[in-house]
C-alpha cells in the first residue's frame, strides 16, 4: 500500500494542496489499471494536534482532515505552500517539524510544492 499526507495548515495555498492531489489521483488511477492488488491512500493532516480543526476554506472545498497520528508511516507527505510570512507558523510547529524528522529517519519523501 502506498500512503501519501498533504498536511494542512492555517494560511497554506488551497490549490497547492489540490492541484498535487489531482495530480496524484489521476496517476493512482492509471496505476490501479495494471496493479489492481495495490491500493494507494491520501490523507490531508492538521498540522496541530491538539487544535480543533475547523476552517471555512476546508469546508468550501470538501476535504476531511486528520489528525497525525504518530504510528503512521507515510511514503509520500506535501507541504503547501504557505500564504505571506512562514517565520510564525516554523516557530509553533515543533510538533509537526518533529513528526517530519521521524517520517524522514523512516525514510518517507517530503516534497514542498
Amino acid at each position: 500500500m502506498l500512503k501519501i499526507a498533504c498536511i494542512y495548515y492555517p494560511k497554506c495555498l488551497l490549490t497547492s494542496i489540490n492541484a498535487p492531489l489531482d495530480i496524484l489521483k489521476a496517476a493512482a488511477a492509471t496505476y490501479k489499471i495494471s496493479h489492481p492488488e495495490k491500493s494507494i491512500t491520501f490523507d490531508i493532516l492538521d498540522y496541530e494536534l491538539d487544535r480543533p480543526i475547523h476552517d471555512e476554506n476546508l469546508d468550501s472545498i470538501q476535504l476531511k482532515v486528520k489528525r497525525i497520528c504518530h504510528k503512521t508511516r507515510y511514503d509520500l507527505i506535501i507541504l503547501p505552500a504557505i500564504w505571506r510570512n512562514p517565520l510564525p507558523l516554523i516557530n509553533n510547529s515543533s510538533q509537526l517539524i518533529s513528526w517530519l524528522k521521524a517520517q524522514h529517519q523512516q525514510k518517507s519523501y517530503i516534497c514542498a510544492v
